[in-house]
């Protein structure tokens, strides 16, 4: 107990805690009087009352989530829900710096994050989630790929009753491994996750879209790691789903959620040898847009207009073909978080104009042409799937199947 604490102050902000009606502020400063007057007590309820208030104010919010963590750093965390309640607070302070442009602040907070789920072993905890983001996004792959393999260990439910949460996972895992060279790995984990994926399929406990999305990625990672032929069986596997849907006339089982937001992080994902040549960070390729830090997800959203403008004034139709297809993935993966309900018809005319671009490279005999039709092909095929369009699918993949025949 401080001796400094005036006696009439605390007695203040105790009738405050019983207040029918305290307002935010009141609650904030009756808090601040009581954790200085007993810190070990009251500490993290003062950080818990800033964290609250920062969602309700026009201005000064960074200066709450600051004074929240400070005395957070200084509260002793005893308990798992006082590790859970310090542990919000550091996700919204890490957030906030990032759309501010603080990244290295807001890297070393998600470093302390990473820490403190460790002293969660089930998983619970967002913290390492957001630090192998972090990492990602800082090019440190093999290290991203080391958490999102802890998070895979502690989040697998014995029953597999979660499938779609754990994929999430997975595709994150995959996509890091990928980034950091580790191949085999990144095969082997997407090979048995599409294997399990079926099964649910068999079972009609899954999505047939979301096993065509799978393939069609799996398929890309083959085909980047030299294995056209491979990729090309994984693909006819891809074409076979996709014409029993059709004959179906229809999935068997139809979900609203994450399907399209997996087929644009794929998407993403399928691109990032072209994203490589960005200068600064690179979002986090395997996470959803939603979960990229706020600066880079809207300079990803913001740079599309630049990339078009930079297509216009192209001449090369290689480079052209390649430039309308960065244009395509990105507005895709824009729109999906941005644009409700009618994202696909949104921006289906770029994956039309890829698909133009890319066949008068093809038809022109330029060397590049067929690989690049068919993959402007397969993009378009994956919009049309996600958006419950699988005649029109099914029609995409086929022709991209034959144009890569050209390759081999």
């Amino acid at each position: 107990m401080s001796d400094e604490v005036d006696q009439d102050e605390v007695a203040w902000a105790q009738a405050v805690l019983v207040k029918s009606r305290a307002s935010a502020a009141e609650m904030v400063q009756a808090y601040r009087i009581l954790a200085a007057w007993k810190p070990q007590v009251y500490g993290l309820r003062l950080a818990g009352q800033l964290h609250k208030r920062s969602w309700n104010v026009r201005t000064g919010r960074m200066a709450l989530l600051e004074e929240a963590v400070t005395v957070g750093r200084s509260s002793p965390l005893t308990s798992a829900r006082d590790v859970r309640r310090y542990v919000e607070v550091l996700d919204s302070y890490q957030s906030a710096l990032y759309e501010a442009g603080r990244r290295a602040e807001g890297f070393d907070v998600c470093a302390e994050l990473g820490r403190l789920a460790r002293r969660a072993d089930d998983g619970s905890l967002p913290g390492l989630a957001v630090w192998a983001r972090c990492l990602a996004e800082s090019g440190r792959h093999a290290e991203a790929a080391d958490a999102c393999a802890e998070l895979m260990v502690q989040q697998r439910p014995a029953d597999g009753s979660t499938w779609s949460g754990q994929l999430w996972g997975i595709i994150r895992f995959v996509a890091q491994a990928h980034a950091a060279g580790r191949f085999e790995q990144a095969h082997a984990v997407l090979a048995d996750a599409i294997e399990v994926d079926r099964e649910f399929v068999d079972r009609g406990e899954g999505q047939e879209r979301v096993l065509v999305h799978l393939l069609v990625y799996q398929a890309w990672m083959l085909r980047a790691d030299g294995c056209g032929q491979a990729a090309a069986e994984v693909e006819r596997d891809a074409l076979a789903v996709l014409g029993s849907i059709v004959r179906a006339g229809g999935e068997r089982k139809v979900w609203s959620g994450y399907q399209s937001s997996l087929w644009s992080t794929l998407l993403a994902a399928s691109s990032v040898t072209s994203e490589r040549d960005s200068e600064g960070p690179l979002p986090a390729f395997g996470w959803s847009i939603t979960d990229w830090s706020p600066d880079l997800r809207e300079t990803y959203s913001a740079e599309t207009a630049a990339i078009a403008g930079s297509a216009a004034a192209l001449t090369s139709q290689p480079e052209l073909a390649l430039m309308r297809r960065e244009l395509a993935v990105r507005t895709a993966v824009r729109d999906e978080w941005r644009s409700g309900t009618r994202w696909a018809q949104r921006c289906a005319s770029v994956f039309d104009e890829s698909v133009v671009s890319a066949r008068r490279c093809h038809d022109s005999g330029d060397p590049a042409g067929a690989a690049l039709l068919a993959q402007a092909l397969t993009d378009r095929a994956g919009l049309a799937a996600a958006d419950s369009r699988f005649e029109a699918a099914n029609d995409d993949l086929t022709e991209a199947l034959r144009t890569r025949t050209e390759q081999l």
